[in-house]
């Protein structure tokens, strides 16, 4: 569906739910369509490896990042790093959710240059329990990531790192309906948040990325969400009433 036919499509099914006439402008549709998608996305993200339709619909949001001796460079590392053989990579910018990482070691035992091993992710809180634990720190065959700020890993390993691979879905951009004005959008933004893209704020129509076949599993889904959120802020103002008139 186009963005035309998310908007009409919507009328459509509200008033399948609510005879009576239930309206949503264009900004609320849009923000709505955007929260599904991201919902939607990270549902198949989870079938992802046990689902071949989940495969096929993420495939064209799937991109690949790799990084050298050179480009870890580019990083500052943080003042106190979590092992003494850590290395620090810059993420892509549109990195959301990583479907398949890896290192290449680089050793002069020859049994260990250029081999390619896992990368399991961690927490920081959990990390001194693993690092003294043989079989579930860094060794020959498995290194460790954690996640630090402004999009930078931290990758722990027993050995030198000649690359880092991974490969990823990007963040998606917004499903706008209708251009949003700078007045239309400050008028709404402090109601119903925001609608940010990978290029930042993003205020002209923007088509949904998503292969067509799960359009309306979103719409759907964003409908649902639109109307419960609506009832709810309907029964909290009558209770707030009710509480004023005691």
């Amino acid at each position: 569906m186009n963005t035309e036919q998310f908007s009409n499509e919507w009328d459509i099914l509200v008033n399948a739910y609510i005879p009576d006439g239930l309206m949503f402008d264009e900004y609320e549709k849009s923000l709505w369509l955007t929260r599904s998608q991201e919902i939607t996305v990270s549902r198949l993200y989870q079938e992802f490896e046990r689902n071949e339709m989940a495969r096929e619909i993420l495939a064209p949001l799937i991109r690949t990042f790799v990084a050298n001796e050179e480009y870890e460079g580019t990083v500052i590392n943080p003042l106190y790093p979590a092992s003494d053989n850590s290395h620090f990579y810059q993420l892509p910018i549109d990195l959301w959710l990583i479907v398949y990482e890896e290192a290449v070691l680089d050793s002069k035992d020859k049994c260990l240059k250029n081999k390619r091993v896992s990368v399991a992710p961690t927490t920081h809180d959990k990390l001194t329990k693993i690092l003294g634990n043989p079989f579930k720190g860094p060794n020959e065959n498995r290194a460790l990531r954690l996640n630090l700020d402004n999009n930078v890993v931290e990758i722990l390993t027993k050995y030198d790192l000649k690359r880092y691979f991974v490969r990823y879905i990007k963040k998606l951009n917004p499903i706008i309906l209708t251009d949003l004005s700078d007045t239309y959008n400050m008028q709404t933004v402090s109601l119903f948040g925001d609608l940010t893209g990978t290029r930042g704020e993003v205020k002209t129509r923007t088509e949904c990325e998503l292969h067509e076949s799960i359009h309306h599993d979103i719409l759907e889904l964003a409908v649902q969400m639109a109307i419960q959120s609506r009832r709810n802020n309907v029964t909290q103002q009558i209770q707030q009433t009710q509480e004023n008139n005691q």
